[in-house]
């Protein structure tokens, strides 16, 4: 019952974010394209969080015909597969963690707490990591409650962890120590080898297979999200987020207090003489409450520390697994007791009304930032934003994942992908927020690069100091020379802000766009798509500027990098020449060679392991990529023209 309830309202909460996309474009890339594991063509960067999410997504949807289902449907459904499988899970964790009594007792309490929470069945598709996660944490609970639990199996969960996500890797190091103790207990050097290779050789192949490929010893996430200047008092505000809204303060009690009560009631069974498989029991009962308390503990102490996550509750999930995780058996003893003191019929009905009545009870609860959004807000509080509740409000198309999507981003890419196509050549987007722009440009097939401002696509980007007040896990954004000056880019999708003149703003197709390289206005008025008012309208602004009394340098050096040959200023440019060279931009490009150098976001191009070891070191160690003095992108007058 509690897993139907589970399932129907993941289905009716399904979604993909906009990051969801980011894996989806690796996919497509990599499964339909042939064009391997990449964002844009060409550049090899490891912009995904979860290696084994990837893989998995990228080997089921090989196995099935595009003719039968796109992308994205088979995405949610292998991400709904997966959840439910994941919290069906939990039916064994309650048999192996309650006394052995009538099986019409089983009363599964964690089952009861997740499956109507909002965080769960809306993280449970999103064409995030998720329910891999899930798997993982609740495959890792069942283990520990195994009555003999298997040092293999530990091992083997221990060398997956990073791979499902690295930050998992902190669980992995305490399983890996769990088994390091009770290996000692009976050491045998080849059942410790055996052991060793479980846990050593998925992280290393994994990590063969980043240095090798992309030519980095972490993921690009990490370089991205990290040094962010975000703290425990980020945490704190992350952690008030998720505890308000789903009571998760009375979870933790409730955990501790069983945890206190079992390890109270092994000790003073000893006294009472009970039978020594009770006493056995209790003890070893005692002992895994206090381990998941002491996993879920150490997860909460590393999001807090990192200053948590711009999403509503997602990086609180397994933490919360290892907590709830604590209460299995609580809810059977309980309802056994109370059977033997009162035995009744039907207990079973009992126990179902009162689950479904507890899961249903967290149905209704809901986020501050959704509230928020529908009361008419933006649904960011404090750096947090509800995304499932954002796209489900602002987009009324949120399942239509093809042409009907009516999300900005998603039209955007529509939009860039029309232009690639009717000019039989590349069209490069900087843009903000990526995942659905850049899965929209490429399901229409068209060759749109996209230029990551957040730096997850790429590996100078980020390198970049944060931006200040920046969101927790989006906290760099490219300078405006950075992509301004970029060979690839041609337009900028007007998000988040202009970055040059308004004369440079053009509308295509509904969408405003910042024309970035002139030597595509020619194209774009040739191809109908611009009218020659806007050509005529961009020339103006820019001998209006050339012959005003003041120069920009910065501007300046913009248009030097990126004015088309014959333009009927470029005799005006060239007398300007010597100015543009004291730019900032200039400046900044100067400052910065030889660390874009080494950061390039080609991966590895020397095939062999230690060639590609010293890349990766030396792109480990590069530093940040400085701004220059100013991020503003139209500073004062540099001087007289």
């Amino acid at each position: 019952m509690l897993l139907a309830v589970f399932a129907t309202t993941v289905w009716s909460a399904k979604w993909i974010a906009d990051d969801g996309y980011i894996y989806l474009t690796y996919v497509q890339n990599a499964v339909d394209n042939g064009a391997g594991a990449v964002f844009n063509t060409g550049e090899r960067v490891e912009a995904f969080t979860s290696p084994g999410w990837f893989a998995l997504l990228s080997v089921l949807v090989a196995a099935v015909p595009r003719s039968w289902l796109g992308l994205p449907e088979l995405t949610l459904l292998i991400s709904i597969g997966i959840s439910v499988a994941a919290m069906a899970g939990w039916t064994v964790v309650e048999r192996r963690a309650a006394r052995p009594a009538d099986d019409r007792c089983l009363f599964n309490l964690p089952l009861a707490l997740l499956v109507g929470v909002y965080v769960m069945r809306s993280f449970a598709t999103s064409g995030l990591e998720t329910p891999l996660v899930l798997l993982w944490c609740i495959g890792l609970v069942s283990v520990i409650w195994a009555p003999e639990p298997r040092l293999r199996t530990l091992a083997a969960l221990a060398g997956l962890g990073p791979i499902v996500r690295p930050d998992l890797g902190l669980i992995s190091l305490a399983i890996v120590g769990l088994v390091a103790f009770r290996w000692r207990r009976q050491p045998t050097p080849a059942e410790g080898l055996r052991l060793l290779s479980l846990v050593a050789i998925p992280m290393l192949v994994a990590s063969a297979l980043r240095i090798t490929y992309f030519g980095q010893l972490a993921p690009n996430t990490y370089y991205a999200k990290t040094d962010a200047g975000h703290g425990v008092g980020d945490g704190l505000r992350y952690l008030v987020d998720v505890v308000g809204p789903y009571w998760l303060q009375w979870s933790a009690l409730a955990a501790v207090v069983a945890t206190v009560a079992t390890i109270g009631s092994a000790r003073s069974s000893q006294a009472s003489g009970p039978s020594p498989s009770t006493l056995a029991f209790l003890a070893a009962a005692g002992r895994r409450r206090l381990l998941l308390l002491g996993l879920s503990a150490l997860m909460g102490v590393y999001v807090l520390s990192i200053g948590g996550d711009f999403m509503h509750g997602r990086m609180w999930i397994p933490s919360w697994i290892f907590m709830v995780g604590a209460l299995a058996g609580v809810g059977s003893d309980v309802a056994s007791a109370l059977y033997r003191r009162r035995p009744i019929a039907h207990p079973e009905l009992v126990i179902i009304a009162v689950a479904v009545t507890i899961a249903a009870v967290h149905l209704p609860l809901e986020s501050e930032q959704r509230r928020d959004l529908v009361a008419g807000g933006d649904g960011i509080i404090e750096g947090i934003a509800d995304e499932a509740a954002f796209y489900e409000i602002q987009n009324p198309n949120l399942h239509d994942f093809g042409a009907d999507n009516e999300s900005f981003l998603f039209v955007g890419g529509r939009v860039s992908a029309g232009l690639a196509t009717r000019l039989g050549d590349e069209i490069g987007v900087a843009v903000g927020a990526i995942g659905q722009f850049a899965y929209g440009g490429q399901l229409d097939g068209g060759d749109v690069f996209v230029f990551d401002r957040g730096g997850l696509t790429r590996v100078d980007g980020a390198r970049f100091e944060p931006v200040e007040d920046g969101r927790v896990g989006h906290a760099k954004d490219a300078p405006p020379q950075a992509f301004l000056l970029h060979p690839r880019v041609d337009l900028h999708l007007l998000s988040a802000g202009e970055v040059l003149p308004n004369e440079f703003v053009v509308d295509l197709d509904g969408v405003p766009f910042q024309i970035i390289n002139l030597e595509l206005v020619d194209d774009l008025v040739a191809s109908g798509i611009l009218p020659q008012s806007d050509r005529g309208r961009i020339e103006r602004a820019i001998t209006e500027r050339l012959d005003g009394p003041t120069i920009d340098a910065n501007f300046l050096t913009y248009l030097v990098e990126r004015a088309p040959g014959d333009a009927p200023y470029r005799d005006r440019l060239d007398e300007l020449a010597a100015l543009e060279q004291d730019s900032e931009w200039r400046r900044w490009l100067r400052s910065t060679e030889a660390t874009r150098a080494v950061l390039s976001n080609d991966g590895c191009p020397d095939r062999s392991w230690w060639g590609c070891l010293d890349l990766a070191i030396e792109r480990h160690g590069a530093v940040e990529l400085p701004r220059g003095e100013s991020t503003d992108p139209r500073p004062a007058p540099a001087t007289d023209g």
